[in-house]
Formats: C-alpha cells, sequence, structure tokens
C-alpha cells in the first residue's frame, strides 16, 4: 500500500507533477524556470526570458497568432486574442472550454464560474456509494478522520504521488481534494494530507449502501454545459459529431437532429445534408 511509501523532496514548482516533465504536453504549472520550462513541453527553454510577458509563460507575440496557448487563455492576455474561441471572455483564468466535460476533473475549472467543470469533478455527487471499500465513492468529504484537510490529487506538495488522473483516469482523481480509494488499494477512502509530517489518512466516510444514483460522470446521457471548442469547424458539416451532439452545440448545429434520440446516433445515423 501506499503506506509504504518514503516521504520525496517537494515538487520543483507547486502543483507540477514532475513525473510529467518532457512529456510533450505543457503543463502550466510545470512552466516555470525552477522546472527548466516543463523540460521544453511548451515550446520554448526560456530563451524568451528578456521579451515581454503579459502572464508567466506567455510573451506578447504569442497572442493572437493564431494557435491556442493555454499559458495565455487569462484574463491578463486577452484569453489569447480569440487564438482559443470566439468568445468575449473565459469562465476563468487557464480553463480552456474544451476542458470542461472532457470526463478529467481540471483545477482550473473547479470552480461556479466554470460550472464546476461540468460533470467532471462530481461536483453534486451524493455520499452514496456501494462498494465496501468506497473505490467507487465520489463524495466530497474532504477531511481525513483525525480532521486534517486533504490535498489536491493534482498537487504534488506537501506529498509527491503517482495517484494521478493520468495514471488512474476511472478513479475520480484530478484538480480536487475529496477522499478517494483509487483502485481499492486501502480499507475506505482516504487522502494524502496537507500536513507535510503526515502522508496520508483514511476519511471518515458514512458507510456503504445499496441502490445508489448513478453518478454525473458515469452518466452517458449527461448534460454538458459548453460547446467543446475543438467541435467548432465540425458544426453543420453533415455529419453527426458524438462530441458535439449536445444542446449546448444545438446538437452538432443540425447535424444530429433536435432531440434525437442518443440510440438512433450510435446506430450510425448521419443527418442528410
Amino acid at each position: 500500500t501506499d503506506s509504504a511509501l518514503m516521504p520525496q523532496a517537494p515538487a520543483c514548482s507547486p502543483g507540477c507533477d514532475e513525473m510529467r516533465l518532457g512529456n510533450t504536453v505543457c503543463d502550466i504549472a510545470c512552466n516555470t524556470t525552477e522546472c527548466v520550462w516543463d523540460q521544453g513541453d511548451c515550446g520554448y527553454y526560456g530563451e524568451y526570458e528578456l521579451e515581454d510577458l503579459c502572464s508567466a509563460g506567455c510573451p506578447l507575440s504569442w497572442l493572437g497568432d493564431g494557435f491556442c496557448d493555454e499559458a495565455c487563455y487569462n484574463l491578463a492576455c486577452s484569453w489569447d486574442q480569440d487564438d482559443c474561441i470566439s468568445a468575449g471572455a473565459g469562465c476563468a483564468d487557464a480553463c480552456l472550454p474544451s476542458f470542461i466535460d472532457d470526463r478529467e476533473c481540471d483545477e482550473a475549472c473547479n470552480n461556479e464560474a466554470c460550472g464546476f467543470d461540468g460533470t467532471d469533478c462530481d461536483a453534486d455527487a451524493d455520499e452514496c456509494y456501494e462498494q465496501p471499500d468506497g473505490s467507487d465513492y465520489r463524495g466530497t468529504r474532504h477531511t481525513t478522520a483525525s480532521g486534517l484537510e486533504c490535498q489536491y490529487w493534482s498537487h504534488q506538495t506537501p506529498h509527491q504521488h503517482t495517484r494521478t488522473h493520468l495514471n488512474m483516469p476511472d478513479a475520480g482523481l484530478g484538480g480536487h481534494n475529496h477522499c478517494r480509494n483509487p483502485n481499492g488499494e486501502e480499507a475506505k477512502p482516504w487522502c494524502y494530507t496537507t500536513d507535510p509530517n503526515v502522508r496520508f489518512e483514511l476519511c471518515d466516510v458514512p458507510p456503504p449502501s445499496t441502490n445508489c444514483s448513478l453518478k454525473a460522470s458515469n452518466n452517458p446521457y449527461h448534460y454538458h454545459t459548453l460547446c467543446p471548442v475543438d467541435c467548432a469547424p465540425l458544426l453543420g458539416n453533415g455529419f453527426c459529431e458524438m462530441r458535439c451532439n449536445i444542446s449546448s452545440c444545438a446538437y452538432d448545429r443540425g447535424d444530429c437532429g433536435v432531440g434525437l434520440d442518443l440510440a438512433a446516433v450510435i446506430g450510425g445515423y448521419v443527418s442528410p445534408i
């Protein structure tokens, strides 16, 4: 179990998972001098240090260049000047529209302005779970049995770990600090603590129950709050795109039909041009 792991040194930058450095994916938390600019994952190595920046990691020359730069998607950089989406403003800094309802709980989007990342963070889940070990618990308890505050699963401080959404995409982890039991490793839900001297503890959650309601993140019919930004070039092209077949995209701008039964789409429906 995780209790056998030894405490490790702090991450190179708060919130940066050093296991992901140099993985070709730009991680904003690692995009710092301390982490060597995410080891080049963000497309640079610090050579523009003297260039004017509108926010950390975003030089002014990147604005309006036709490329969506995650580091520039914030109020200070005017939301990358419509490089990411044609809209007046985003819901929160670093929360791209495509992050919402992408089945990963993103910390930047897990707030009221962004609808708590759609259903990705199970913000509306109750405390009901059925598995004896609580591996299916998706409630919001965020303190341990002794009262310690839980560390965010997306953070690597004060305790570094490998229990991340990247490694365990179906365990309910990500940008929140709610008690979980990924892969049923412990007897009940637990969390890493914010106390540097206490690595992890079990949480005081209610006992398992039966006939729990389906969690929104596992519901294939759940409502998507925003039209994903990558749907823009696909809307109204005559083909029903499942990712865009949601009310906020007006059912793929008619390609999937208004109120079309999902079973028909899965069966191969293509709207007439």
